[in-house]
């Protein structure tokens, strides 16, 4: 997500908070800068490349702030090469960047009493206001996530879908098809969704496994026609008073 001060001035009518929940083995890093504030959640090696300089063309000014957390200290296969694909880009960056946090591997990790190492930091918001990144718990992790993950691997790039001028999310039309072979997989134990879904089934939140079948049920049911309609409309959703976001019929 990004969000920006630049057309309204101030957010203090729109939104405070971003950030990510869930991370293991995956990092979530936040770039900001005098206007601007770009957070992601990178799941892969190869995704640093591929998202972290859209992150950057989004930020405007050479004073930047940057906030890595995420990975743990596992069989060095997963976590450790994305914190090193981090550390490579930031370092080889022409832009200077100030490190408000970087809290990765053995930083983030600690022994659990069933043997296992889990990760000290898994859920972290920022604020947008203040500028600061915070551990955190998530109620609500926004609308359509099925949707949004659907449209990250079929897209195949970062999108944003917040508009910093009217405060809203936009979910614009993107051609995916029903894969209804899928429906099965709904249906699978939680172990087996752990051992073939994970990089770290020891340590995954309580969400992780309802989060994967509720995909499986979406890709299995849904395509572009079924939910964007025939008019190939966007999804809109705005924000109401309590701070739930209500989407516009």
């Amino acid at each position: 997500a990004v969000v920006s001060t630049q057309s309204t001035g101030s957010l203090s009518s729109h939104i405070r908070w971003i950030g990510s929940a869930g991370a293991t083995t995956c990092h979530i890093v936040a770039l900001s800068d005098e206007d601007n504030v770009a957070l992601c959640h990178l799941d892969t090696e190869s995704s640093v490349s591929e998202v972290i300089p859209q992150m950057e063309g989004f930020l405007t000014s050479s004073s930047r702030c940057l906030a890595v957390v995420g990975g743990v200290t596992d069989d060095g296969t997963h976590s450790r090469p994305i914190s090193e694909a981090l550390f490579h880009h930031f370092s080889q960056s022409e832009c200077e960047y100030k490190v408000q946090v970087w809290c990765t591997l053995s930083n983030n990790s600690y022994f659990h009493p069933d043997g296992t190492v889990k990760p000290r930091v898994t859920d972290v918001a920022y604020d947008v206001r203040r500028r600061e990144v915070i551990p955190a718990r998530f109620c609500n992790r926004g609308p359509e996530l099925p949707l949004r993950s659907v449209a990250y691997h079929t897209k195949g790039c970062y999108s944003n879908p917040y508009n910093s001028t009217t405060g809203e999310l936009v979910f614009h039309y993107f051609e995916f098809t029903s894969a209804p072979h899928l429906a099965v997989a709904a249906c699978l134990p939680d172990d087996v969704i752990l051992k073939y879904c994970s990089t770290s089934p020891a340590c995954e939140p309580d969400f992780f496994t309802r989060d994967m079948r509720d995909l499986f049920v979406f890709q299995a049911t849904e395509s572009s026609e079924t939910v964007f309609g025939a008019e190939k409309q966007p999804i809109v959703y705005f924000m109401g008073g309590q701070g739930e976001w209500r989407r516009k019929e």
